[in-house]
């Protein structure tokens, strides 16, 4: 039907509208008004806002009409054909569905952001305590994160209240940032007093009134739908309990002014519980009442960020690193820099080995639940497995400073009288005690000069270091006898640990506490060399565990799994387990090897050489399977032309034949041709276009190839 432009225009501007086409769905038209206040700028921000779709509410009409018998009769055939609808689709239309993150929730990410690179700069992770410190306040933050997100994703709406709430949620956050420190504090075995139990108990509680708040005000606005009753005031139950929880543990302690650690060690392992439990909770409630599932949402989207955000928290970490071991020495080696870009590699390859295989057609609305709960360890082994390479990053400049001093410079604790390899005629024997003693003040000062981030003086000052000397200046025993080796070995061993202890501090690697209170400076590199072992642990644990979790992903991800993604499955769990038996097998086996191996340049390259071989090994089993794939099809569709022409040249054979004229006028009589028959050409067959068109075909077992392939198939014939 043809629009008059002009009648249309002048009909609306004494209202001061103007009318809009939209195309419909149908592929035709419709129109709508907008106020001159909407197409000029926008709207003004209602205080309060309802999640519920309104064609949602034109469809509770239209039932309440049916079911009182003053509706037309189509009006009631839609309805008996709209109540017939699952769960899952009635949620789809009750609630208004965003499909992609709002600018506020980006926003309110970078609290997060903070939150993550606050503590984890606070905190060192090389040795249990301090680890299960590090993994515990992430789980706190982790949940927050999640609650606050699974409300948006499924009923956010903007509006003056709204916008409350999130303020109020970026209070939370906060406080965690402020309460994160002290938090480290609460766990330590030595009764040191803090009151950070007290703070995150209250505002736990708070937040959790919060989500009772928000979860009420979307029950007043569909209190009309009855499916949604009950999943929803059972949510609101959840949170009510969890938050009296956590106030019942702030209450029991209420008349101390304090909390001592081993106390609140006991509390936090109470919360522990409590928020695990409390996020199953509300994902069981999701899975059984539908309803309030994640369907149609953008849930895949909102993890996917979370997860580059716990990404780009290794970066930090790296380029920290980095920037130590940079600035440290004035010497780079080759071999540093191949670690680096090791480094860079392994966060590449959690990259595509997490965003390649995240397919959003193929999830069933609970695994898309479970998938998205299977987060939480996937980011606790992202975030250790970065937070390793990044330590270790640092051990390898300290290693080679130490080599370069112990090895290259300072004489031998053994053999002290031969020639460093660094030193002018080395191999040889130093000529007496003065040679001896001047090339150990010539090691002083290269070290100063090398390694000139932080100073020498402050760990190793020139008044203790010439006491050192002119100890060994002076030995009673003769230069380069038994009895000399045994007199300087002392001194030598002090000197080492002196030096060592300077390059841990010059290249700001991290330590246990008890470090700074130890005063023997042997112990201190002891401890030192204590928590790399412990890193190098961790790191591959995480590493097979990162491995581990997202073949769990892989599989709760996906509906109909194919034998190609069951083998992909299978060469993850296998490195999973095989990563964390290196270190185990290394630091039990007492041997060369071993050792080499520990202190060797390969701990990072390994890993990341490793991840490198599953996509590599993933691409190359999906290559062939969808070249067997192509192969069957190409076999099925060659059948069916078969079948399909012998049946059709069958059936013109003893058919009616083609009718021709008898004789060479118009008018000659018509009868059939015996020498000429028609010929049919079919392509593929009465089920080629059922193959063309098999969505599952497409999307389970060739993919994009295979629908490629279908289509110049077609094209061809």
């Amino acid at each position: 039907m043809p629009l008059n432009f002009g009648k249309m225009m002048s009909r609306n501007r004494s209202s001061g509208t103007v009318p809009t086409i939209h195309e419909d769905h149908e592929g035709g038209t419709h129109h709508t008004e907008h106020s001159l206040a909407e197409h000029h700028g926008k709207a003004a921000l209602p205080f309060f806002a309802s999640p519920v779709d309104p064609e949602a509410l034109k469809w509770l009409e239209r039932r309440k009409r049916a079911s009182s018998g003053v509706a037309r009769s189509g009006t009631v055939a839609q309805f008996e054909s709209e109540s017939k609808e699952t769960e899952s689709g009635l949620a789809h239309r009750i609630f208004r569905k965003q499909h992609e993150a709002s600018t506020l929730e980006l926003f309110f990410d970078l609290f997060f952001v903070g939150n993550m690179a606050v503590f984890t700069t606070k905190s060192a992770h090389v040795d249990l305590q301090s680890l299960s410190n590090y993994v515990g306040f992430f789980a706190f933050l982790w949940t927050t994160w999640f609650h606050i997100s699974m409300f948006d994703v499924r009923f956010y709406v903007d509006s003056v209240w709204t916008r409350f709430t999130k303020f109020l949620a970026f209070g939370a956050m906060t406080a965690l940032t402020g309460l994160g420190p002290m938090y480290d504090v609460i766990l330590k075995k030595d009764g040191t007093m803090s009151r950070a139990f007290q703070g995150m108990a209250i505002m736990f509680f708070c937040l959790r009134m919060l989500f009772v708040l928000e979860y009420s005000m979307v029950l007043y606005y569909v209190r009309r739908f009855d499916k949604t009753l009950v999943p929803l005031l059972l949510t609101v139950f959840v949170y009510v309990i969890t938050g009296f929880g956590f106030l019942a543990t702030w209450l029991q302690n209420r008349s101390m002014a304090a909390m001592s650690g081993p106390e609140g060690a006991a509390k936090v392992r109470i919360w522990y519980i409590i928020i695990g439990l409390e996020a199953c909770a509300i994902i069981i409630i999701s899975s059984i009442w539908r309803i309030l599932s994640f369907k149609h949402t953008h849930l895949v989207e909102r993890v996917g960020l979370l997860t580059l955000i716990v990404m780009g928290e290794g970066i930090l970490g790296l380029t920290k690193s980095t920037s130590y071991a940079a600035s440290g020495t004035n010497v780079i080696l080759w071999e540093e820099t191949g670690i680096v870009g090791s480094a860079v590699l392994l966060i590449y390859m959690m990259y595509i080995l997490y965003f390649d295989n995240v397919d959003h057609h193929r999830f069933g609305t609970i695994r898309q639940q479970i998938w998205t709960l299977l987060h939480f360890p996937l980011h606790v082994a992202i975030l250790l497995t970065v937070e390793g390479s990044t330590a270790l990053i640092l051990w390898n400049a300290v290693r080679s400073g130490v080599a370069y001093i112990t090895e290259d410079s300072l004489p031998s604790l053994t053999t002290p009288a031969t020639i460093p390899p660094h030193k002018p005629g080395a191999g040889g024997t130093f000529k007496d005690t003065a040679a001896f003693v001047d090339s150990i003040r010539l090691t002083y000062n290269e070290v100063k000069e090398r390694y000139h981030y932080k100073k020498l003086d402050t760990y190793y000052n020139a008044t203790a270091f010439a006491a050192d000397l002119d100890k060994l200046s002076k030995p009673k025993a003769a230069f380069n006898t038994p009895a000399w080796v045994t007199e300087v070995q002392p001194t030598l061993k002090k000197m080492t640990a002196y030096f060592e202890y300077f390059l841990y501090q010059n290249f700001g690697a991290e330590g246990p506490k008890k470090i700074d209170d130890e005063k023997d400076y042997s112990l201190k590199v002891q401890y030192y060399e204590d928590g790399f072992k412990f890193v190098t642990i961790y790191f591959y644990i995480a590493a097979g565990a990162l491995l581990l979790v997202l073949a769990g992903l892989y599989v709760f991800g996906r509906t109909k799994m194919t034998k190609t993604e069951w083998t992909s499955v299978a060469v993850r769990i296998f490195g999973g387990m095989a990563l964390p038996l290196v270190t185990i097998s290394a630091f039990t086996e007492k041997n060369d090897d071993s050792y080499r191996f520990t202190f060797s340049y390969l701990l990072i390259p390994l890993v990341a050489i490793y991840y490198l071989l599953v996509i590599i090994i993933d691409n190359v089993i999906k290559a062939i399977s969808e070249r067997h794939h192509r192969g069957n099809q190409l076999k099925r569709m060659s059948q069916e032309f078969d079948d399909s022409s012998y049946e059709m040249h069958k059936k013109s054979m003893h058919g009616s034949p083609e009718l021709v004229n008898a004789g060479d006028g118009d008018d000659a009589a018509l009868v059939p041709n015996a020498q000429k028959v028609p010929t049919v050409t079919v392509a593929g067959g009465p089920r080629y276009s059922e193959l063309v068109d098999q969505e599952s075909d497409t999307e389970y077992r060739g993919g994009q190839g295979a629908h490629q392939f279908r289509s110049q198939s077609l094209h061809k014939h």
